[in-house]
């Protein structure tokens, strides 16, 4: 396959828009309903090795080549899984979540309209569903066709939705990919999560129905739709702020293979749909698009001017995440170090909604907590490892097998700028407040999944406060 050159070679320092070529005026984060988010937080709901070893710290400001390309070492063996002969018409389905009960309705329509422009057939279906703020939450579900003749309007395959869609309520989300699988069946399955996400608190809010999708609940909406259906997501992808985290990757490894997101904010057009769905479809209808080259796809779209960071995280080993977080957080919680030099490590760890971000981005006065308390999992491992003030060999061991194995196994591919203070990325965040966690602590300790496993929630109670 042949792969174009880097966009990212000559970044330009201010974030631009993709379609005015001036910075842009909307941000990607969006403030927080507390109110909304502890009210849901209150009732969850369920659809039906040696210390002294270095590890090294990737830090690039344009994609890595020679990494991207190797990314088909990981996805082989799941194309050879899930790829078992079957009599499905598609080679994949693409599954768009449009959340437009937000201030992002216009950016979706506008993302819809490129993925039209590309169009489904019969090797590859791009299908959509869409709410409207302006329409007062009405929603409708489509199988996206391209023009038959120039300037007409394409003859897409429309369900309108009966009444107000809550578009953070996990059965929304379960309905919408259960019948897009069994609708349109494939050998394959992509998933776009395209709203607001606000790191471990959660994604997609709804401003009709004031409400939020808990990460809990959206691993009971994929588990539901994919027990249904009896097929995996191979591709989970958010268009979303801070959703390279450890958290969601925890919700949904039982379902979705792989992850891609952003660590850092994003801002408008950071995806570019009509890019990935053209190469996508060319490659569907060509050799036959694998995983990687689906991956490959995605990456490559990914927008020169308001580019921040992306990743793509193996959901397959985060079990094995899961464990060596356990490890650590024990350790943390047993450690003979004074508190105030574990939470000095904490802060000096890479973390996110950097200011010269939410700056350049025009984010006024929008207020990025919790969610600036997002931190690199490596970057905090080797916080700890490197803090002088810390002579707990077994808590420093137990951070490098920690940051060896994200390193190894579960972050297949990571890039960054290096011109807004997010050098210490390395491709999948975690909670970890040195403060101000008094209103998060419990729900991270109980209704988080990742929390609830590993025992990460009991840390923030300890460090996260005062």
């Amino acid at each position: 396959m042949e792969i174009r050159r880097s966009p990212y070679a000559e970044i330009r320092h201010n974030i631009m828009d993709s379609k005015t070529g001036k910075p842009s005026e909307s941000a990607g984060l969006h403030p927080l309903d507390e109110a909304a988010f502890l009210e849901r937080a209150d009732n969850p709901r369920e659809a039906s090795s040696d210390p002294t070893d270095q590890v090294e710290i990737k830090k690039t400001d344009k994609l890595n080549w020679k990494s991207l390309l190797g990314i088909s070492k990981f996805t082989d063996e799941v194309d050879r899984q899930e790829s078992a002969a079957r009599p499905e018409p598609r080679e994949w389905t693409v599954l768009c979540y449009f959340n437009g009960n937000s201030d992002l309705e216009s950016d979706m329509e506008q993302s819809m309209k490129e993925l039209q422009s590309t169009g489904s057939d019969d090797k590859i279906a791009f299908v959509a569903q869409m709410a409207r703020e302006s329409k007062g939450g009405e929603a409708e579900r489509l199988l996206l066709k391209k023009p038959k003749w120039m300037g007409l309007k394409s003859d897409n395959e429309v369900t309108k939705l009966p009444g107000k869609t809550n578009m953070a309520d996990p059965n929304t989300l379960r309905d919408f990919l259960s019948w897009g699988m069994k609708t349109y069946p494939a050998k394959h399955y992509a998933v776009i999560m395209n709203g607001h996400g606000y790191g471990f608190a959660g994604s997609m809010p709804d401003s009709i129905s004031k409400d939020v999708l808990l990460s809990s609940e959206l691993k009971s909406a994929v588990d539901s739709a994919t027990k249904e259906t009896g097929r995996k997501i191979d591709i989970m992808g958010f268009d979303s702020c801070l959703m390279a985290n450890a958290e969601t990757a925890h919700a949904v490894k039982d379902s979705v293979n792989f992850l891609v997101g952003s660590e850092e904010v994003l801002v408008s057009g950071n995806w570019g749909y009509e890019e990935f769905a053209s190469k996508m479809k060319e490659e569907a209808n060509g050799d036959g698009l694998s995983i990687s080259e689906a991956l490959k796809s995605i990456i490559n779209s990914q927008n020169n001017g308001a580019f921040l960071t992306t990743s793509i995280i193996n959901c397959r080993q985060i079990d094995g995440f899961s464990e060596k977080l356990s490890d650590f957080s024990q350790k943390l919680l047993n450690t003979k170090t004074p508190p105030q030099y574990i939470k000095q490590s904490f802060r000096q760890a890479q973390h996110y909604c950097q200011p010269q971000v939410l700056s350049s981005a025009s984010n006024g006065n929008v207020s990025p907590k919790p969610m600036d308390q997002m931190r690199d999992v490596v970057s905090l491992a080797m916080s700890i490892i490197t803090n002088n003030n810390i002579g707990d060999t077994e808590l420093k061991e137990s951070a490098l097998n920690m940051a060896k194995f994200v390193r190894d196994k579960i972050i297949i591919f990571e890039a960054h700028r290096k011109d807004t203070g997010l050098t210490g990325s390395t491709g999948m965040s975690i909670y970890a407040p040195a403060s101000e966690a008094e209103k998060y602590g419990d729900f991270y300790d109980n209704k988080v999944p990742l929390g609830v496993s590993s025992g990460w929630g009991k840390v923030i109670k300890k460090y996260g406060v005062g």
